[in-house]
């Protein structure tokens, strides 16, 4: 198993008044690393979109743990703890960079379900075997 990384850059724009990190920027950057995941292993939005399918989320259990500041560094780690027949369960991580670019305190953490569905009935349809296949080195 492995997870996937990706990094991003505190702005102005993710924070409140208080100079923190604004609670819903966690689940962008989330949103974006699970996007990046799956283009990661070739399959782009626009790719789901021409296969008729869409991930939306089900339902979502997150948990605050440390605010990030403005200008701080961030690592957004991410793996897929369940799959089924039509849903996956990513388990997501925010921890703050160092300065050295390792792994800091544990900032947020998060389980997010997603649902396979057609986008022309948006009923639940299967995940394809092929998206299985080629994100199965992401599930722990």
């Amino acid at each position: 198993m492995s997870e996937f990384i990706t990094r991003t850059r505190v702005y102005i724009e993710d924070t409140d008044f208080g100079g923190v990190v604004y609670h819903a920027n966690y689940l962008r950057w989330m949103e974006r690393a699970r996007t990046d995941l799956l283009r990661d292993a070739g399959y782009e939005q626009q790719t789901l979109k021409d296969q008729d399918l869409l991930f939306v989320v089900r339902g979502i259990e997150i948990r605050y743990r440390a605010a990030a500041k403005l200008d701080d560094i961030v690592i957004i780690k991410t793996a897929i703890s369940e799959m089924t027949f039509a849903t996956m369960t990513f388990s997501q991580r925010v921890h703050l960079a160092l300065e050295d670019g390792s792994e800091g305190a544990l900032l947020c953490d998060a389980s997010v379900q997603v649902a396979s569905v057609a986008e022309s009935s948006r009923k639940v349809i299967a995940i394809p075997e092929s998206i299985t296949s080629a994100i199965a080195t992401y599930q722990q």
